[in-house]
């Protein structure tokens, strides 16, 4: 009897031990982590690591979208490449290769189904900078693949530098054939959602140049609407003779008021 008792206790004792064993490697993260060869650490890393590899293979796919890779897309890769500890010079000769073998392939999506009269539209404003007092700094594209944009695909047209002042604001360029009752819708909600976004992060002015008539690189009415000023996705044809400009005239910012005139 007094044998089967202590086989008993002995039996309860073990299984206290293990249960304060457990407790101590779930209260000390350092002593957990090195007794399980699959520790939290560990797998957060693998996980963080496998995302960023996807997010590299996806910006490769864009990069090769229309058979050129741009200095824009070069860094953006650059970054991505230093955040995976990928060597940048090889995935770029490998993109370069592959480009060479493959010279008629061209898989990149316009998001705009009129990329042609809006980069019209976009020439006709970039004009209105004289390179004497302006410079442009960023000219972005309308790009994507396989539901991955490039960064610049969601910020405004164009970034303008006054060459003085080193006074910079961006510029979204919309040309619209004409009015509808009396109304024009310029950009969906999220694109306005992201240039008020672009506005706030960079901490520079934004403005919508809006042409309406004519032809893109030739538009009847040219108006510039302030961002601060918009509320909507779209304007009411009596609302927007303030904001009229002559189409003819070149464009001023004025560094003081932060005005573009």
């Amino acid at each position: 009897m007094i044998g089967i008792f202590l086989m008993v206790f002995g039996g309860l004792l073990v299984l206290s031990g293990f249960f304060i064993y457990k407790s101590n490697i779930a209260a000390d993260p350092v002593l957990a982590m090195n007794m399980s060869p699959h520790s939290t650490v560990e797998n957060t890393i693998d996980v963080n690591s496998g995302k960023s590899l996807e997010e590299l293979n996806n910006l490769i796919e864009l990069a090769k979208a229309d058979g050129v890779l741009t200095q824009n897309e070069k860094r953006i890769l650059s970054r991505k490449a230093k955040e995976c500890e990928l060597d940048l010079g090889e995935i770029i000769k490998d993109i370069e290769a592959e480009l060479a073998a493959n010279p008629s392939k061209a898989e990149t999506e316009i998001i705009n189904q009129a990329k042609k009269k809006g980069d019209d539209f976009e020439k006709f404003i970039a004009q209105k900078f004289p390179k004497k007092y302006y410079t442009i700094k960023e000219w972005a594209g309308d790009k994507y693949i396989k539901g991955v944009y490039a960064e610049t695909t969601t910020q405004p047209d164009l970034m303008i530098e006054t060459k003085k002042e080193k006074k910079c604001f961006s510029i979204e360029c919309k040309w619209r054939k004409e009015f509808k009752n009396d109304e024009v819708t310029f950009a969906s909600k999220k694109q306005l959602e992201n240039y008020m976004v672009f506005q706030k992060k960079k901490n520079i002015p934004v403005f919508i140049t809006l042409g309406i008539g004519g032809e893109p690189s030739a538009p009847q009415n040219c108006y510039i609407l302030p961002l601060d000023e918009i509320k909507s996705n779209s304007i009411l044809k009596n609302e927007l003779y303030k904001y009229w400009k002559k189409t003819a005239a070149n464009f001023y910012f004025d560094i003081k008021t932060n005005e573009l005139k």
